[in-house]
């Protein structure tokens, strides 16, 4: 190995010589403004203090040359343009230069700064030679070699990460090499080698190890039984809280451990749920060790025919655990037990206090829920708790099979050997020169040459002469092929002038484009016959059969990935406090789902020949059901992303218009109490008289609450807070009349301080016992009315101060039945915005479609409590137009969070922050984009009030409402997202160019030149004709001079 290591350091370090000795572009350099704008400044407010006698800080401006190439003068021009931002220039004392100059000279700085950062990436219009990145590496020994590696080995786990500039990871600049890395490319040459020169079945075979959890039951694990949460109900084992060990059932024999060696295992779990009264959904854990929770699952499975939930993933040998499996929303007992122990002490102080009746029927009445206790000395303690209204998961045998291996020989010795494995006698020379000789023309990309094959031969034979095995011999000519820099780098013969590339040359940039990887032997033999070069229909047929390949997953992770920036979607974690909705249970795993939803929009884009519009704005979505269920869109099954219709603004309003037609009518508010009691928790059990029977016209007849009677509150208007009831510990009745034409759902919001049950028709459809302050849509549930009357009761509970309720039912408003009723045209521009505002209001389809709906745009521009818009109008900038904003001045700052109980809103405080006039140039540009997507919040979701910064339990008192409106740079006003979404639209052609540009970018592996503009345009022009689908982008820009040329 030590001849290997000396050759591949001495040929990849002539390959480094070449690469860094490629000269940059010379920016140039606005002189004209130079002269008028910013030396009349210097001259005016800066040379008294920056001349040649004074030169204050050794910084002399008045002979500072227009020259951003040099490290000297560029470094004065940074100190310049840092000083004035800092307002350090001029001094104190000295006359202000008026805003318009300050922006003049800034802007002037910063343009040529940036000039002067895209001519040090810039390889002059020439694509240059460079090294394979570390995911092109990996696919490329995977189509090679056929070695799969699991997750969490292998190449993109071993070898270091690779630079980017403007987001890619495919430019020359940007992959560097250093001796750091050149010993990772021997090692992972070698783990590439171990694995694919196999002459012997794995020494640990796959095994499936079964464990029925009944067998919970033998003595050694016994003590289980004695608790509450677990019981052996044959064929299940039964939790309740918590979960169930495997008790190292499950060790392979070949090492006495669960993970035997690092690979891959698949997990099954035979299981089923009963939700018990809760009728929520029951989900399982399933926990290694250490590494805690696996996956998540929810259980909807009947005991009587119960299901197989499966996972798969790699694991680590070195790290020890034990297989369990948890109930994730379970009951937790000490917590039951110490409520119901507080129960007791309650019912006993009643007597204490000379209240003895009271204090039999509370123990009665917890008796007959199920409750027992005993009598200890320290009070009343239960030790029995009825478990039939818990919910349970019924578990009845958990299997681990792994770990998992290809069937041997593995497909990486038919890639090397496609005769077959050769005998003992056959395991020669002349059997490793035939494998090399067919393999490195295919490592290379291109036909080898005698000297090529001798030099790893030579290596080979070396280690067969020292005594090595045939099998090490091939391992270290495997390892010295992945090291060689024919291999490491996409080379193309240097020439002195632009020339056209060989066929095999296209080959490569074609394969290297669409799959991220070598080309395959089809596209070999294409160009070897000449048709790629030759005969233009052959790029277009080549480009639709390689995207039909499963390989095109590697240009949708190489480009789309990159492109829009998913891998830091997560880059803030939401806070738990803020947002818990971020985390329920039903929830686990949406922050992948938020990665892949973009990654499955662009591959439907793709494959489906979508126009680019798309991406702007599209009337439909990828998602799976829990994605889906984030977004509120109803009717999506399973976890497999598919393509779903939205419901359209017209669709829409005839929906409406057919609800006017059928809408309910609803009564106003009664309401009758207080009907008091000794805590909240004793008035929220009871049932008072109003659940019994509810006589508007008749008073209460029961004591002590004789003679309350129902009260009318025609003042009382929905969508409004009411802070109205007074009396502690008390319940309060409402009760609402609603008729409907039809048999139909009705969503109602609600809002209460504190507690609050709902019944309808008698069938009580939502009970929540919560200490909380009010707001607006604290619950959202969904009714169901009978035709002709129905009768709504709401029972709020008052723990201390004052109590309240908020009432809302989803109907509509006078004055959208006023829009609705007026045809299309005649509607007035206020109409038309009410009901464009309502249609986001209430359809949760209405904000997305496209790239703007996403929520992980709108996590990549918040941090986790508060939205960011400058971020987020960075990022479409970026990413759909090509346009990045210049940085911030170092003293930009943040915008800064609420303090001192103020309610401002984002809008607010960045205007605050504008007041800087060296910020507020920048941000004139940036913020009607980020501002307008201000009614997603901090994690995607749609709002029309502010959130996040405060946990949701503290009280916000009113909140205030989002604006999203604004003026985009160029003159275009908009009021709401979906008149901004059209502003965008409007773009569409900016938004074509921007993304050509970067797939150009992609596809060349150099930064785009000023004289590539001319071939842009006809890319554009072409790929217009076509449907601006990316197809067609890809077809021209492959067919294209830049594309074509060395």
């Amino acid at each position: 190995m030590s001849n290997l290591k000396r050759m591949v350091v001495i040929t990849l370090a002539c390959v480094i010589y070449q690469c860094v000795t490629a000269d940059a572009a010379t920016p140039v350099v606005d002189a004209p403004a130079f002269r008028s704008t910013v030396q009349p400044f210097f001259k005016k407010h800066c040379n008294a203090c920056h001349d040649a006698d004074v030169a204050e800080g050794d910084l002399r401006l008045d002979n500072l040359a227009a020259d951003f190439s040099a490290r000297e003068s560029s470094g004065h021009w940074v100190e310049v343009l840092d000083r004035i931002n800092l307002d350090e220039m001029p001094p104190e004392g000295e006359p202000r230069p008026t805003e318009n100059e300050l922006a003049d000279v800034t802007e002037w700085i910063s343009n040529n700064l940036s000039q002067m950062r895209r001519s040090i990436q810039s390889t002059g219009g020439r694509v240059v030679m460079r090294r394979l990145s570390r995911s092109e590496y990996a696919n490329t020994v995977r189509d090679l070699l056929n070695v799969e590696f699991v997750d969490g080995e292998g190449p993109l786990e071993d070898l270091p990460p690779d630079g980017s500039i403007q987001g890619f990871d495919r430019l020359s600049r940007a992959l560097l090499v250093d001796p750091s890395l050149m010993q990772a490319y021997i090692d992972v040459g070698g783990a590439v080698a171990d694995r694919a020169i196999v002459f012997r079945p794995p020494a640990i075979p796959t095994k499936t190890l079964h464990f029925d959890f009944v067998d919970t039951r033998d003595s050694a694990m016994s003590y289980l039984l004695q608790r509450r949460a677990i019981l052996i109900d044959d064929p299940f084992l039964t939790v309740m809280q918590s979960g169930a060990r495997t008790f190292g059932k499950l060790r392979h024999p070949s090492t006495n451990t669960e993970i035997p060696v690092t690979g891959r295992y698949r997990i099954r779990v035979r299981a089923a749920a009963d939700p018990g009264k809760t009728n929520a959904p029951v989900f399982m854990d399933l926990t290694f060790g250490s590494l805690g929770r696996l996956a998540r699952f929810r259980v909807d499975a009947d005991r009587n025919d119960p299901q197989i939930y499966e996972h798969e993933q790699t694991f680590d040998a070195a790290i020890p655990g034990e297989f369990g499996v948890s109930i994730v929303n379970g009951t937790r007992f000490n917590e039951t037990t110490q409520v119901v122990a507080k129960a007791f002490r309650d019912a006993n102080q009643l007597f204490d206090d000379g209240k003895p009746m009271e204090s039999l029927r509370a123990k009665a009445r917890m008796r007959a829920e199920g409750v027992y206790g005993t009598n200890m000395r320290s009070g009343y303690r239960p030790n029995v708790i009825d478990t039939k209204p818990l919910p349970k998961l019924h578990l009845q045998w958990i299997e681990v099979t792994g770990p998992l291996q290809p069937d041997f020989p593995p497909p990486s010795m038919q890639a090397i050997f496609p005769d077959g494995i050769p005998a003992v006698s056959q395991r020669t020379l002349e059997t490793a020169t035939k494998a090399f000789a067919r393999l490195l023309p295919r490592a290379f990309r291109r036909p080898t040459t005698k000297a090529e094959l001798d030099a790893i031969i030579g290596l080979v034979k070396m280690d067969l002469v020292s005594g090595a095995s045939f099998q090490q011999a091939m391992q270290t000519g495997i390892t010295a092929m992945l090291c060689s820099p024919n291999f490491l780098y996409l080379r193309e013969d240097a020439s002195s002038r632009p020339r056209k590339l060989t066929d095999m040359e296209t080959a490569t940039r074609l394969s290297y484009l669409l799959w991220s990887s070598k080309p395959d032997d089809e596209l070999f033999r294409a160009a070897a016959s000449g048709r790629l070069t030759q005969t233009p229909a052959e790029i277009d047929r080549q480009i639709d059969r390689m995207l039909a390949d499963v390989r095109s997953e590697g240009f949708v992770d190489g480009f789309a990935r990159q492109w829009l920036k998913v891998d830091e979607f997560n880059r803030f974690q939401p806070d738990d406090k803020i947002f818990p909705k971020f985390y329920e249970t039903e929830f686990a795993g949406l922050d992948q789902d938020i990665v892949q939803e973009p990654l499955a929009f662009f591959r439907e884009v793709l494959h489906n020949d979508e126009s680019l519009r798309s991406f702007l704005s599209s009337g439909w979505l990828m998602l799976n059901e829990r994605l889906a269920t984030y977004y509120d869109i109803n009717k999506v099954a399973g976890n497999h992303f598919r393509r779903v219709p939205l419901v359209k603004a017209d669709a829409w309003m005839e929906q409406a218009k057919l609800r006017l037609r059928n809408e309910p009518g609803i009564g106003p508010i009664h309401m009758v109490g207080p009907f008091t009691g000794t805590s909240p928790h004793s008035v929220f059990d009871k049932r008072y008289p109003p659940e019994e029977k509810v006589s508007l016209d008749d008073s209460i007849d029961q004591l002590p609450w004789k003679g309350l009677r129902w009260t009318q509150h025609s003042d009382w208007h929905d969508g409004k807070i009411h802070q109205v009831f007074a009396k502690e510990n008390s319940a309060y009745y409402l009760y609402r009349k609603i008729e409907s034409k039809i048999a139909q759902d009705l969503t109602l919001a609600l809002g209460s301080d504190d507690a609050i049950k709902v019944w309808v028709n008698g069938d009580r459809v939502l009970s929540n016992y919560a200490i909380r302050a009010i707001e607006p849509n604290q619950e959202r549930v969904t009714v169901s009315l009978r035709v002709g009357k129905n009768d709504v009761l709401i029972k709020i509970v008052n723990g201390d101060s004052d109590g309240g309720f908020y009432f809302q039912a989803e109907t509509i408003a006078p004055e959208i039945m006023a829009a609705l009723n007026v045809a299309g045209p005649q509607r007035s521009q206020d109409q038309r915005q009410l009901l464009e505002d309502t249609y986001l209001a209430e359809s949760a389809s209405a904000a997305r479609g496209g790239l703007l709906g996403m929520a992980g745009v709108h996590l990549w521009g918040a941090d986790g409590s508060r939205t960011k818009p400058v971020e987020r109008g960075k990022y479409l900038l970026t990413v759909l137009f090509n346009d990045p904003p210049p940085p911030p001045p170092p003293n930009a700052g943040e915008v800064e969070p609420n303090l001192n109980g103020k309610q401002l809103s984002v809008r607010e405080r960045l205007e605050l922050h504008r007041e800087q006039t060296t910020c507020n140039h920048c941000h004139r540009r940036i913020d009607p984009y980020g501002l307008a997507l201000e009614n997603f919040n901090a994690i995607g979701q749609w709002r029309v009030q502010t959130d996040g910064e405060k946990p949701v339990n503290q009280y916000w008192g009113e909140r205030a409402a989002i604006d999203p409106s604004g003026v985009l740079p160029n003159g275009t006003e908009f009021r709401n997202f979906l008149e901004f979404k059209r502003a965008i639209l409007k773009q569409e052609r900016r938004f074509y160019r921007g993304f050509t540009e970067k797939l150009m970018m992609y596809a060349l592996g150099r930064t785009i030149e000023p004289t590539d503009r001319p071939t842009i345009d006809r890319i554009l022009s072409a790929a217009s004709k076509e449907g601006m689908t990316i197809r067609a982008l890809l077809t021209h820009i492959a067919k294209s001079e830049p594309f074509l040329t060395k």
